[in-house]
């Protein structure tokens, strides 16, 4: 007995002197989201790589994930050895065996629109005996976008009566309705339907149908942020829904659109927008573009709108989204609207409120 708890005892020593000697980069962590397009509270998997990269075995592994506030964790049954601390970082106690990779899935979700920045993954290990930690911190810069909600139904009763209604209807008084006068090159935000094969093989690149300007509308949607009124912030919000549903009655009726805002954005502090198209992708650009937004404007509305009708040709009219009725603002728009020869058609959340 004596002799094997000698054994014991060295084996042990050696163990913790090896675990104590091991040099910086053993371990390396990075993270990733399973969605990261998400709408409000729908929940996503926060994915945490951990990767051994020597040939001994890590006894003891501690992971702290620090959440952006408002994203939540939602605990699982195959998740009871993750704690919450402070309702806002995440810490897991797990080992790691030689040259084993460990991939880790947290549900999280967040109930309010906006951009959300994981930033670091931290990793402390144990020695053998557990009698030093070390703690390493992996900086990996992740977002979340979560996108705006629907705005009440009530809106869509409001939307049909205008020039995007009135559009869908004239484009099926012809005996006709796919007029086309030829082909031009893909953009890249055409319907896929719409490459004609035959011609792309003649030139060699993808073509699409050229239709008449009569059957190929297009709308320019103008949301503007800033506004004199009370409660900026949620007025800011319902006009994000408000752009939400407006865009996805346009991808309905076949309409094509842009997106222009003033919103501010950390992220993105240039001139924000999402060019002409249609399709899934394009309506995907439009929901990222109004999650990374801000409540509050930057510039001036004469600019945005400037550049939104400069940039867009053959529009057939402009829709603006506004907080509430400023006078200096619709005059802006209506002057633009009757300068380009478009229709002009405005939606305020106290209008659909």
């Amino acid at each position: 007995m004596p002799i094997l708890f000698l054994i014991l005892t060295a084996l042990v020593l050696a163990l913790q002197i090896r675990s104590r000697a091991r040099g910086q980069g053993r371990l390396e962590a990075s993270l990733e989201l399973s969605k990261d397009l998400v709408e409000p509270g729908e929940q996503t998997e926060l994915i945490v790589t951990v990767s051994n990269r020597a040939r001994t075995l890590v006894p003891f592994l501690k992971l702290n994930i620090r959440l952006p506030r408002g994203v939540t964790a939602a605990s699982t049954e195959k998740l009871r050895h993750m704690k919450l601390i402070d309702a806002d970082e995440i810490v897991m106690s797990t080992w790691a065996a030689p040259m084993q990779r460990l991939r880790l899935r947290v549900p999280v979700f967040a109930e309010r629109r906006g951009r959300y920045l994981f930033e670091s993954v931290a990793i402390s290990e144990g020695d053998f005996l557990g009698l030093k930690e070390r703690r390493d911190e992996f900086r990996v810069f992740t977002e979340l976008i979560v996108v705006p909600r629907e705005a009440p139904k009530r809106v869509l009763r409001q939307i049909p009566g205008s020039f995007p209604g009135d559009l869908s209807v004239k484009r099926f008084l012809f005996e006709d309705p796919v007029l086309t006068v030829g082909c031009r090159e893909y953009t890249g935000s055409e319907p896929m339907k719409s490459i004609v094969w035959s011609a792309s093989a003649r030139v060699g690149s993808l073509m699409v149908k050229q239709y008449d300007h009569t059957m190929d509308a297009s709308v320019v949607v103008v949301l503007n942020v800033f506004t004199s009124a009370e409660d900026p912030e949620n007025r800011a919000e319902d006009c994000f829904s408000l752009t939400r549903t407006a865009c996805r009655m346009l991808e309905d009726r076949g309409i094509k659109y842009s997106v222009f805002t003033d919103a501010s954005s950390g992220a993105d502090p240039g001139p924000r927008y999402v060019g002409e198209g249609l399709g899934g992708r394009h309506f995907a650009r439009v929901l990222e573009l109004l999650g990374r937004s801000g409540c509050y404007g930057q510039g001036t509305f004469v600019k945005l709108l400037d550049r939104a009708v400069g940039q867009t040709h053959g529009a057939c009219g402009i829709l603006l989204i506004t907080p509430a009725s400023d006078r200096d603002i619709l005059s802006a728009a209506g002057r633009a609207a009757a300068k380009n020869g478009v229709g002009l058609v405005t939606l305020m959340p106290e209008e659909v409120g």
